[in-house]
């Protein structure tokens, strides 16, 4: 019977029961909790449940088991996961509920609008109440995914959106979004003006060959215009414009003379400009021209020969202008022979004739005599009345150049008053508006000939009508203006003050106009004076009175603070200068003297106060009379301190030291020195000297027990420093005198130190003593003694000592003569005859001596022989080469000789060079021969840069004298004139570069995409290019959900979060050729991923109802039964994402 109790005992203590059940938890939202239940037995296996479901353990819900206990815990919480947890095991079951509180969220600081230029930085920046929250950013309602130029930045309550560079695509609304609220602000991008990113070069193009000018440009959208000088060019068979990518050229065909000129690319918002110069082959004059002297109107021949019939038309000038065919001159060409003729000449053609033809020129005078003038018919004297005109007329034979008319003895020129007018061989002269002061003797003169003639004119009597000038009252520095009008015109108006005549100024301004005179007054003083008008023998008399204005403060005294001893100012400012102020303190008048100074500049006055006292405080006022401006002014107690404190010294044993200390201001009281706390006296090794605010102390012959802390006390103020002692230094040779080598003629150096400086250094040379002079400079430079034996020779080799207080050091000088060695010698030279050759040798070291030598005679530098010598290179130039210069000709250093030959020989181009157009990255060769085959000194030139072989050049001289130059690899930009110079000979020819134009390699394929995921279309081109995209005809531009890249020769297109909306065609242009994809968008199925659970729950209770849609942001509904739901107090519906909830409250 008790087995069997005990097995019912023991059964019951191994059933599974729930010590500790779960509890209903209330959490805000993003917060953390935890759920634990305790059973009465361990390491039990449990299933934790959400409103039904199974719930697995992952980053925000983490499952844990410990002995009894077994606990979930939640991060992160968010509004979905609010519900009935519950805890399974063998049987048991227990529940908690929990609820979740919504964060308010609300946004503290809005987006700001952004208005910038392109490829500057932008930062947009948002604050909200809570740290944590799920934030994102939208540019135009897609999404903005951080990258190189996209940066998004969270920090605290603080959201910022970074773009390094703008572009004009990223323009439009910028949005954040924190869960439930949102900012917008707008961005506006300015494109940057469009620049020139490489510019124009100076262009060489030969005589009817093709000139091609290019450049490049920031955009490969931007409109330029081009001009020669400053005209437009227009495409025509002359001019061809063209645009490919980001290049712009101007292709000229046929190039002539009249093609050399300035050329620009006008892009709008930047420019550039360059130069086209047209070269052709050299022109000699055979036989220049002749002065000639001739009587005008004869005709002037002047004829020229060339060698050659010339591509271009010559310039003919006369006095540096340039002469083209017209009725007078005749300009004819005949093969070589070149005519310019003057049919009709005069006086003023005389002057330099010049005839330009390429590089030549010939220059001759032409002297053009005038023919005698003489009057014809002669001018008549002239009465006319006052304010009428008159005409004055002569003729001349023949017809005069210049016609010149005087009054008296005054020039006339032409003017309101004057008209002059020529008609062949006519002169008019007409006077307007004639006065008396017009009557007089007028002369008309041309060359050495002249006609005169008497005007008289008949005046008649002045008579006043109309307004006449009132009596004027004014105030000081007032405007007053008089006015008068008259019946007619009368110019010689005068105006009078107080019977002194006024005429124009900075004061007074005197003005007609027709009948009316005025005059105005500035700048009045107080005066009572009479204005008189004259015209004639009528006069007009007013009176004018001006009032003296009462003076004013414009700025008043002001408060001034000062210290005893020191000084104040008080200033004020006056609205007159020629007041004169009263100054009062305390209502007692000032004077000038050594303690108040009373300035005045202009309107400014001022009273400086020096040495100031307790006694200078007080109110200080300033009387003009009619007002007053008062200031107060405060005297401080002086503030005495130390102004330059000790300075620490150290010094060594037996020397002297200076102590100094300088106060504000001048102290009464005793100073006191100390030296570690011993007080300081004068004797006969301390000085003690006081002048004024300087204090000294002064110690001779110091000594070690000299050395410690120095302290200076006058009242209450103290200074304090450290003085060190240091013992004697015994002298020592610190670096000895180091073994010297060198070649006679230099200079020698021999360099001692020793520890000690300031002592007596001696110099000896086997033993002797040397002393300073031309031959040895001797030098102490602190602790260094130094040794200079000028222009050294074999002679000065031998032992050296210097020698300081019984101390030495030693060393040997070796002067030897310097083996020169040739490390490149001289090569035998070949050159054209009249040209120049240079012969080139290097040597080892710099050489001192060098002598040329041609055969056995010495060679001069001078115009024949020009002579070099660059470190170790050493070079002679043969100019103007004959073929008695062919010889051997030597280098001399002394030591070596170097020998080469110089052969002197004529050049001939037997075939010209040919143009080359080709495509990028093409081969071309140019060809060209010459005479003597075996002629090596040639060179060949891109436009103006030499070229040499590497590894895209090759330059070769082939059998039966061809030359070549081939180009490999070429660019665009190797574009130009190439020119092959041999000797005096040079021959052109133009080398274009086209564009390549690319071709796709690997094609776009067509694909489909899931809606909500990524897309990358990509094709390969056969070289980099511009790429741009296109969807359904319509050009993409890169944003937060299309980003187009290249990658050398392959284009990408990414779309990020693929929606229906990114079906369609997609295409990839690159210039000429495209490729193009379909793209199709695979929708995802809409259906229930999580359905409704059925929940138990007690009355009173609150009750979460949860499921999970496919589609995010889809409209939903709810009911209860047949019954729709609306939200109320009582019914709360939420969706978050592709969650949707109804909360059903008690």
């Amino acid at each position: 019977m008790g087995d069997k109790s005990g097995g019912k005992v023991a059964a019951a203590m191994n059933r599974l029961q729930v010590v500790k059940g779960l509890e209903d938890v209330e959490v805000s939202e993003c917060e953390s909790c935890s759920f634990e239940v305790t059973l009465n037995l361990a390491y039990i296996e449990g299933i934790w449940m959400k409103d039904g479901m199974q719930v697995k353990s992952k980053p925000n819900c983490r499952i844990s088991t410990h002995g009894k206990k077994h606990a979930l815990v939640l991060s992160r919480v968010a509004l979905g996961d609010a519900g009935l947890f519950s805890f399974k095991a063998d049987g048991i079951q227990t529940s908690g509920r929990l609820s979740v509180r919504a964060r308010d969220i609300r946004i503290l600081k809005e987006l700001e609008d952004v208005d910038t230029m392109e490829r500057q930085p932008v930062t947009f920046t948002c604050e909200v109440n809570q740290v944590d929250v799920d934030a994102r950013w939208y540019h135009d309602d897609c999404r903005i995914r951080p990258g190189d130029n996209i940066k998004i930045r969270h920090q605290g309550t603080s959201h910022t959106l970074s773009f390094k560079s703008v572009r004009p695509e990223h323009a439009g609304q910028i949005r954040f979004t924190a869960e439930r609220v949102s900012s917008h602000a707008t961005l506006t991008v300015t494109e940057l003006p469009v620049q020139i990113t490489r510019p124009l070069r100076v262009k060489i193009a030969m005589y009817h060959h093709r000139g091609l000018l290019e450049c490049q440009v920031s955009r490969p959208n931007a409109q330029v215009r081009w001009f020669k000088s400053r005209k437009e060019l227009l495409p025509s068979k002359k001019y061809q414009l063209i645009s490919q990518d980001v290049y712009r050229q101007l292709t000229i065909e046929d190039v002539c003379s009249s093609d050399e000129d300035t050329y620009t690319c006008d892009a709008g918002d930047d420019e550039t400009s360059c130069q086209l110069l047209v070269e052709e082959q050299a022109i000699c004059i055979v036989r220049g021209m002749k002065s000639m002297e001739v009587m005008e109107p004869e005709p002037a021949l002047f004829q020229v020969e060339t060698n050659l019939k010339s591509g271009r038309p010559p310039r003919w000038t006369l006095n540096g202008e340039v002469l083209e065919t017209c009725s007078t001159v005749n300009i004819d060409r005949e093969g070589t022979l070149h005519s310019l003729c003057f049919t009709s000449t005069d006086s003023s053609m005389s002057g330099p004739v010049m005839f330009v033809a390429g590089k030549s020129r010939s220059t001759a005078q032409l002297m053009v005599k005038e023919r005698l003038l003489q009057v014809v018919r002669h001018m008549d004297d002239v009465e006319a009345k006052e304010n009428s005109s008159v005409t004055l007329s002569c003729q001349f034979f023949p017809s005069p150049r210049v016609v010149r008319w005087f009054r008296g003895r005054t020039a006339l020129k032409t003017s309101n008053k004057y008209s002059m007018r020529r008609e062949g061989k006519r002169a008019e002269l007409t006077i307007h508006g004639l006065t008396g002061m017009d009557a007089g003797q007028y002369r008309c003169t041309a060359g050495g000939s002249q006609s005169a003639a008497q005007v008289k004119v008949e005046g008649h009597k002045n008579s006043q009508d109309g307004q006449t000038s009132q009596a004027v009252d004014i105030e000081e520095d007032d405007i007053a203006s008089f006015s008068c009008e008259l019946n007619y015109v009368v110019a010689n108006v005068e105006w009078l003050l107080n019977n002194v005549r006024l005429f124009s100024n900075a004061i007074s301004r005197i003005q007609h106009m027709g009948t009316m005179h005025s005059l105005i007054l500035k700048r009045l003083r107080p005066q009572e004076s009479r204005i008189t008008v004259r015209a004639g023998l009528l006069t007009e008399t007013t009176t004018l009175k001006v009032k003296e204005r009462p003076a004013v403060f414009l700025k008043s005294l002001e408060d001034a603070t000062g210290e005893e001893q020191g000084e104040v100012c008080l200033h004020c400012e006056v609205s007159k200068d020629s007041v004169t102020p009263v100054w009062k303190k305390d209502g007692m008048v000032l004077t000038s003297d050594d303690k108040h100074e009373l300035l005045q500049f202009g309107k400014s006055m001022a009273l400086i106060i020096h040495s100031l006292t307790k006694a200078d405080a007080g109110q200080y006022t300033c009387d003009l009379g009619t007002s007053q401006s008062k200031a107060k002014v405060v005297v401080h107690d002086l503030h005495i301190s130390i102004v330059q404190r000790l300075k620490t010294t150290t010094i060594l044993e037996g020397e002297s030291c200076t102590f100094e200390s300088h106060l504000s201001h001048d102290l009464e009281g005793e100073p006191f020195w100390t030296i570690n706390g011993q007080k300081v006296a004068t004797n006969s090794r301390t000085q003690l000297i006081n002048n004024g605010r300087v204090y000294k102390m002064t110690i001779k012959d110091a000594s070690l027990t000299d050395a410690g802390e120095v302290v200076f006390t006058i009242k209450d103020l103290s200074c304090r420093t450290m003085l060190f002692v240091k013992g004697k230094r015994l002298l020592h040779i610190f670096r000895d005198l180091l073994n010297v080598k060198a070649v006679p003629g230099e200079d020698a150096e021999l360099n001692c130190e020793i520890t000690k400086p300031g002592v007596s250094i001696r110099w000896l040379k086997n033993g002797r003593l040397l002393k300073q002079s031309p031959k040895y400079d001797m030098s102490v430079e602190k602790n260094m003694a130094r040794l200079v034996i000028k222009n050294a020779s074999i002679r000065d080799s031998g032992e050296y000592c210097c020698e300081a207080e019984g101390v030495a050091s030693r060393a040997n000088l070796d002067i030897r003569e310097l083996q020169h060695t040739f490390a490149r010698e001289l090569r035998d030279t070949r050159a054209e005859e009249k040209g120049k050759v240079t012969l080139e040798c290097e040597t080892r070291r710099p050489a001192k001596r060098v002598t040329w030598l041609k055969g056995m005679v010495e060679l001069r530098s001078g115009r024949k022989y020009v002579i070099r010598q660059k470190g170790v290179v050493l070079s002679l130039t043969i100019t103007c080469l004959e073929i008695s210069d062919t010889d051997i000709y030597m280098c001399d250093v002394g030591t070596m000789q170097s020998r080469g030959t110089a052969d002197s020989q004529k050049v001939l181009i037997l075939e010209e060079l040919e143009d080359a157009e080709c495509l990028e990255g093409d081969t071309v060769t140019f060809k060209c021969r010459i005479c003597p085959h075996d002629y090596a000194g040639v060179k060949w030139y891109l436009d103006e840069t030499l070229l040499y072989t590497n590894e895209l050049n090759e330059i070769k001289m082939i059998t039966g004298g061809y030359h070549t130059l081939t180009f490999t690899q070429l660019a665009r930009k190797d574009t130009g004139t190439i020119s092959f110079s041999a000797g005096d000979k040079r021959s052109y020819a133009s080398l274009l570069v086209r564009e390549r134009r690319p071709t796709i390699t690997k094609a776009l394929e067509d694909c489909e995409a899931v809606e909500g995921g990524g897309l990358i279309l990509s094709c390969v081109t056969s070289k980099p290019c511009h790429i741009l995209w296109y969807k359904d005809g319509c050009l993409m531009w890169s944003s937060s959900r299309y980003f187009a890249s290249r990658s050398g020769c392959e284009a990408r297109l990414t779309i990020r979060e693929v929606c229906s909306t990114d079906a369609g065609v997609y295409e990839c242009s690159a210039g000429s050729v495209t490729t193009t994809a379909v793209v199709t968008v695979k929708a995802i199925p809409a259906e229930f991923t999580q359905s409704l659970s059925a929940v138990e729950a007690k009355e009173g209770e609150t009750i979460t109802l949860t499921c999970e849609y496919s589609l995010p942001g889809v409209q939903f509904q709810w009911r209860k039964g047949f019954e729709m739901i609306r939200p109320t107090d009582r019914f709360v519906m939420k969706q978050r994402k592709t969650l949707i909830s109804l909360t059903i409250k008690a």
